[in-house]
């Protein structure tokens, strides 16, 4: 009983266990198996394990093959790092819910069979998926298979094992899915796939319909949120409503505007302020590539230099393995040869110690390299940022003068507006805009409000603006540096494992 209750723990993925269930060929010259860096490997497999829950993958960057059937996990997670992700089979579980997927964009084959899925969701970001397994699941409802339309790449599906019966999901599929070339493990014949589509041609000419319009909506929302995004990363969201912000509460400047002198001034400076921050706004754009730039060039360069370091490193690695392989190899077997083989083992540590010691200083000198590319680009990026904040003032300066020429001559304008209705001359105007004008203090105070309103509004925009340029270079070359610090740990830690298994590679001539 003991042992039956032993067995119903759910194992958890721990170091060793990933580790053990790493399923990369070894590639020569590199790490085997369990001592390859979490970084390199590309497939791991985890059936049959007992596994309660999908954890501790971090550091699997380039991970392209992900096996985790016949296992007990209830929930896909902790998957969203693996962005390289082509295969992912969790069929054996279960899971009652597709999600967790967002991030796996690369993904083209996906087994979810025999779970407990009811409907099909949460895979709208799978656009390259290529084969979908979802058999022996809980799909019942078969209007539910049309979500799988908008996978155009998708050419094998299995659904068999559903409570819809394969003789009515069948024409279904076949009518719906324009790219599919197998269902169920068969062939789909091209005479029943147009005998399909004749049966739900209307039904199929309706959807089509409704998706083309839905394809436009999302191209419009997509285009907008690209506009925000782009307006964002270049410090510009605030300066596209700076004026209609200005103007949209400033109701006493709307009551004068049916004052038909009121009218053409707001209009002219609308225009001006239109052309000025469209130049500003092309400058900015230019000066922001010149940024991303200036980041590509920076981040090719640190690629190139760390290439060079680890072509050069695995030629000392290669090098010494086949020195390592020889020599056990060239090993006489007699009882007799004892102290060639301690002797042998003692040259072959020490061998070992030195390659450790000339990859510790080959990353002490690509660590300077690098060191001196950030220090290089850093001062670029901050010449950069000067240069933005320059173009920031400079525009806020001509807005604030736009600012004050527009209120020196509105103020002129309605104070001749007031003389004129004063004299009874302004006659059909809005009851509004006859208390405006009613009382000369009363104008003067709503003029000077105004300005100071307005003039307020665009220095807080200013400074918001250079606050934000500044944060956006201090957050940028903050993660560069960690970036690099990452990279010099993680390069630490693989030359430490791979004196590690050397030295048991080593041990075996004894």
């Amino acid at each position: 009983m003991a042992a039956k209750q032993q067995q119903q723990v759910p194992t958890v993925m721990d170091e060793a266990l990933l580790r053990r269930c790493i399923d990369d060929p070894k590639p020569k010259g590199a790490a085997a198996g369990a001592d390859a860096p979490f970084g390199t490997v590309r497939t791991l497999k985890f059936s049959f394990l007992s596994i309660g829950k999908i954890d501790n993958l971090v550091g699997f960057s380039q991970l392209t093959t992900l096996k985790i059937d016949n296992n007990e996990i209830s929930k896909i997670e902790n998957l969203g790092h693996l962005v390289h992700l082509t295969w992912l089979d969790l069929s054996f579980n279960k899971i009652k819910k597709i999600e967790g997927l967002e991030q796996l964009t690369q993904l083209q084959d996906l087994s979810l069979c025999s779970n407990q899925i009811r409907v099909l969701e949460g895979m709208d970001a799978l656009t390259n998926i290529q084969t979908f397994s979802i058999k022996n699941n809980l799909i019942d409802n078969i209007n539910n298979l049309a979500y799988l339309r908008r996978f155009k790449k998708l050419a094998v599906l299995n659904l068999l094992g559903n409570p819809i019966p394969e003789a009515e999901y069948s024409v279904h599929v076949m009518a719906h899915l324009d790219g599919l070339q197998f269902l169920d493990h068969h062939r789909i014949d091209d005479i029943k796939r147009q005998t399909a589509r004749d049966r739900y041609g209307d039904a199929i000419r309706a959807l089509t319909e409704a998706e083309r319009l839905e394809s436009q909506q999302k191209q419009k929302e997509q285009t907008l949120q690209n506009s925000v995004a782009l307006l964002k990363e270049s410090n510009l969201l605030g300066v596209e409503n700076l004026f209609a912000n200005i103007m949209k509460d400033d109701t006493d400047l709307n009551n004068l505007s049916v004052l038909t002198t009121v009218a053409e001034l707001k209009e002219e400076y609308r225009e001006k302020w239109a052309q000025l921050t469209d130049d500003f706004k092309a400058h900015m754009l230019e000066l922001h590539r010149n940024r991303i730039d200036e980041r590509t060039a920076f981040n090719q360069a640190c690629q190139h230099v760390a290439e060079e370091n680890r072509q050069h490193c695995m030629k000392l690695i290669s090098k010494f393995d086949s020195r390592v392989r020889h020599a056990i190899a060239g090993l006489p077997k007699s009882a007799d040869a004892e102290k060639e083989r301690v002797a042998l083992t003692t040259k072959l540590h020490d061998e070992n110690k030195a390659l450790i010691d000339d990859l510790l200083e080959q990353e002490v000198q690509l660590c300077e390299q690098m060191k001196a590319f950030i220090n290089s680009f850093d001062a670029k990026m901050s010449d950069m940022g000067s240069a933005i904040v320059s173009t920031i003032q400079a525009y806020f300066t001509k807005i604030r003068d736009f600012e004050t020429n527009f209120h020196e001559r509105l103020g002129q304008m309605v104070m001749q507006d007031y003389d004129k209705y004063q004299k009874g001359e302004l006659v059909d105007i809005p009851e509004k805009t006859k208390l405006l004008l009613a009382e000369k203090e009363t104008l003067s105070n709503y003029l000077s409000g105004s300005h100071d309103a307005q003039a307020l509004l665009i220095e807080s925009l200013l400074e918001e603006m250079k606050k934000a340029e500044s944060a956006t270079l201090e957050q940028f070359m903050a993660g560069v540096k960690t970036d690099e610090n990452t990279r010099d740990r993680e390069r630490s830690a693989e030359i430490w494992l791979l004196s590690e298994y050397n030295k048991r590679l080593i041990d075996q001539t004894k």
